[in-house]
């Protein structure tokens, strides 16, 4: 009879192939990326992009990344970019 460590090691083998292949186009594709390339995974593709059209919070999570770092509110008050 074989131990359990001798009957496991075959899973182990073929489970860790599994994670590699899954993980390698991963690093390819991020390694392909031009330098100062931002990449951002979303759960899903916005219907639109216009935010008064869309109450997708995807939507939201795209324009709020464009739009709202453009500018903001200074200690005295005023808009400075």
């Amino acid at each position: 009879m074989r131990s359990l460590a001798s009957r496991m090691w075959p899973a182990v083998v073929v489970l860790a192939l599994v994670l590699l292949a899954h993980a390698g186009p991963a690093v390819r594709t991020a390694e392909a990326q031009a330098p100062g390339t931002l990449v951002l995974g979303l759960d899903q593709e916005p219907p639109t992009l216009d935010p008064h059209a869309s109450p997708s919070a995807v939507t939201y999570q795209i324009i709020a990344s464009v739009t709202e770092s453009l500018v903001f509110k200074g200690p005295d008050g005023k808009l400075v970019p």
